[in-house]
């Protein structure tokens, strides 16, 4: 019976450790919130995402309650070579003063280096250099945030592959 019980629980355990695995539909980097970003945009939570990405698109978080978020991302992977690089925006939806668009504004974040806009991520990481310009491995960035905010982040990838996205 305890036996039983532990083959169980275990189960259960890495069940809740591993993460959800979603793609990510391509979409064209747009400065404007458009309906197509706003509807097809891949919906994620906190957590750790696996992302499969064919090229470039859009990842939608619903800011749950206002604190500092850390936005990592590692394990990039190629499906066509043993290195692969991309980059990431953080953008949050501002209205236009002068239309009716809604933009989508880079937000600078703090990370290895300093504050930048763009998180630069690779399979490896490259040496030297400036830290916020290099490609690394592992790319936190964090961002103070509020409750209910909406955030598109613009994943871009150099060849089809995949990558962990944790939201913390």
């Amino acid at each position: 019976m305890t036996l039983v019980f532990v083959i169980c629980f275990a189960g259960f355990k890495s069940a809740d450790a591993q993460a959800a695995t979603k793609a990510l539909k391509i979409i064209k980097y747009s400065p404007v919130l458009t309906n197509r970003i706003a509807q097809k945009a891949t919906v994620v939570k906190k957590g750790t995402t696996t992302l499969s990405i064919k090229e470039k698109g859009y990842v939608k978080f619903v800011v749950p309650k206002t604190k500092k978020y850390t936005f990592t991302f590692s394990g990039m992977r190629s499906s066509r070579s043993s290195y692969n690089c991309g980059y990431a925006y953080i953008d949050l939806p501002v209205a236009n003063e002068y239309s009716s668009e809604i933009n989508l504004d880079h937000q600078y974040f703090n990370t290895k280096g300093g504050s930048a806009s763009t998180a630069w991520f690779a399979s490896r990481s490259s040496s030297g250099g400036d830290k916020k310009l290099a490609y690394l491995s592992v790319r936190s960035c964090s961002l103070v945030l509020q409750k209910g905010q909406t955030l598109y982040i613009y994943i871009s990838s150099a060849n089809k592959g995949s990558i962990n996205l944790k939201i913390k």
